[in-house]
């Protein structure tokens, strides 16, 4: 007898992901956002896991879901095409691959630029990225450059205004950010060693940079923790530090410092109206913007910054920017408050930003009227526009050329070229001027002192440059006293050339110039004040000053010169 037993057996074998799609080859821009799904399906239920290669820069992909993420970098398109490989595997069968080529495009990258102080490599912590200013949302807002700068030290960027290149400095050495790959490359050898009230400094510490509109100079504050800082001017061409350019023949300028708040971490200068802008710390929450003198060194509260900024910059429009360690803000320039911010995160520790702003259009020069209320001439630590010489606004400045039938003379030839009206701080400047002689016309009867006095400006100080009349004209060719004008015993009548009793000739003798010659055209009434500063030669350095004090009478004041 025999037994036979049956059986059977089924086995299933485990299969691997399938793609849920098959990527086709495809193009982006530089500076795109991706969200590319390069999802697969396990039928056995498996969990998936992906990696890639040949993505482009910029671009990471999710091991756990396949999502293809990211701002595409703007040095990517210098690599394209990109050969790119997807592969998935559940662990168990050989992982499935998908190929195709990504074509980008390069895309030129625009300011403003920022530099953070970590999240770079190539030599260096440092990395350079655009942010867009508009947009709120950090996954978004900012586009890397490169990888790295390739420092370690960067906490200050400025753009040229003429070239658009864009400079860093990297503790004392100066050097160019490439906008295409984010490397930095040195200019020179270190901005050096200079002389002055505190004797020999080594410039290595730089926290703050910005150009200078007109001149193409760069003036850089250097921070001394635990001492005064000091501000010094830098050639960008050898990157050197430029000697003999303040007071004294010294080659740099002591900066004042704010209460607790000593260390500046910041310098800009305003398009609009050249005011030069920093921020002070205490590093321990006293935080302040401050317009500086860029003569004296003196500063000017704005207010107080509900963060520590490590950095300012002005965009073309005269609109402030800051930076902390980790947001981008808008700045009141008037009150220093803080928009709500846009975070920035590519990075950390940023140190710099840098928006273009459009050149001067030279000849040109700068000016300001402001009210000397003490009556004495800014003597000690005063400045313009302090708390003591308050800026006048509504004052009417006229410009003449020295083009008529007399050179060198006023007359009614000559050719009125333009009127400005000093602003909110009592600024202005005439730009876009023809190399030539000019005389600048401070309307007395427009001043109106915030000191009070009801009676017509009287000029009391004059400085090179201002004209009187004796029966032939001659300027001064120092600062000094000069009451009454051209004419002591005439009435002002600015409403010509030939009737204006404050009057100063100036020469605009370059039509580009890399130095900064100056002069302060002080109107005054009950002191009224206008200080200017010019584009001419190299050598020149005008001081132009006539004060004007009020001469109080009664309502119906007489007019005096």
């Amino acid at each position: 007898m025999s037994q036979t037993s049956e059986f059977s057996a089924n086995f299933t074998s485990n299969q691997p992901p399938v793609f849920d799609q098959d990527l086709l080859d495809r193009s982006n821009p530089e500076a795109a956002f991706i969200a590319l799904s390069a999802g697969a399906t396990d039928p056995d239920s498996d969990t998936p896991s992906y990696s890639a290669n040949g993505l482009p820069l910029g671009l990471t992909i999710d091991s756990g879901t396949g999502m293809i993420s990211g701002v595409v970098n703007h040095a990517a398109a210098a690599s394209s095409p990109y050969n790119v490989e997807i592969s998935v595997t559940d662990g168990i069968n050989p992982a499935v691959t998908d190929t195709f080529t990504w074509t980008i495009t390069n895309v030129a990258t625009t300011d403003p630029y920022l530099v953070a102080g970590s999240g770079g490599s190539g030599g260096g912590d440092d990395l350079l990225t655009t942010v867009d200013e508009a947009n709120f949302v950090p996954a978004t807002n900012e586009v890397d450059i490169g990888t790295g700068t390739g420092t370690s030290g960067i906490e200050a960027a400025a753009i040229e205004p003429n070239t658009g290149t864009l400079f860093a400095i990297d503790g004392g050495q100066l050097g160019t950010l490439d906008v295409d790959n984010g490397t930095f490359s040195p200019v020179g050898s270190g901005i050096g060693t200079g002389d002055g009230e505190f004797g020999l400094i080594t410039f290595d510490n730089i926290t703050g940079m910005t150009f200078h509109p007109l001149t193409g100079e760069i003036w850089a504050v250097h921070q001394r923790p635990g001492l005064t800082d000091v501000m010094v001017r830098v050639d960008p061409t050898t990157g050197a530090f430029i000697p003999n350019v303040f007071t004294g023949n010294q080659d740099y300028l002591k900066l004042r410092t704010l209460g607790a708040a000593t260390d500046f971490t910041a310098l800009t200068i305003d398009p609009t109206d050249w005011q030069l802008y920093g921020h002070i710390t205490n590093g321990g929450g006293t935080d302040h913007v401050v317009e500086i003198h860029r003569r004296n060194g003196n500063v000017k509260d704005v207010g107080a910054t509900a963060s520590e900024l490590t950095d300012l910059s002005f965009d073309a429009s005269g609109q402030l920017w800051g930076i902390d360690a980790g947001a981008l803000y808008a700045v009141d320039k008037t009150s220093a408050a803080l928009d709500a911010g846009r975070a920035i995160d590519n990075g950390s520790a940023y140190g710099a930003v840098a928006f273009q702003v459009p050149p001067a259009d030279p000849p040109a020069f700068e000016g300001t009227v402001f009210e000397d209320i003490a009556g004495d001439g800014l003597s000690g630590t005063q400045f313009v526009n302090d708390s003591a010489n308050p800026g006048a606004a509504g004052v009417t400045v006229h410009l003449y050329q020295d083009n008529g039938s007399v050179a060198g003379e006023p007359d009614a030839t000559d050719t009125l070229v333009d009127t400005k009206i000093t602003g909110p701080t009592g600024k202005y400047f005439f730009e876009g001027l023809p190399v030539s002689g000019f005389y600048v016309v401070v309307d007395s009867a427009s001043v109106d002192p915030a000191a009070g006095g009801s009676g017509w400006a009287e000029q009391t100080y004059g400085a090179a440059g201002s004209a009187t009349f004796t029966g032939s004209y001659s300027y001064a060719v120092s600062a000094g006293s000069l009451y009454g004008g051209m004419q002591p015993t005439v009435s002002d009548d600015a409403t010509s050339l030939t009737s204006s009793e404050h009057v100063i000739w100036l020469d605009l003798v370059r039509a580009v110039t890399f130095t900064e010659p100056s002069l302060s055209a002080e109107i005054t009434s009950n002191r009224w004040t206008s200080a200017s500063r010019s584009t001419s030669s190299p050598t020149s350095k005008a001081e132009t000053s006539p004060a004007l004090r009020d001469r109080c009478g009664s309502s119906s004041p007489t007019p005096m010169g």
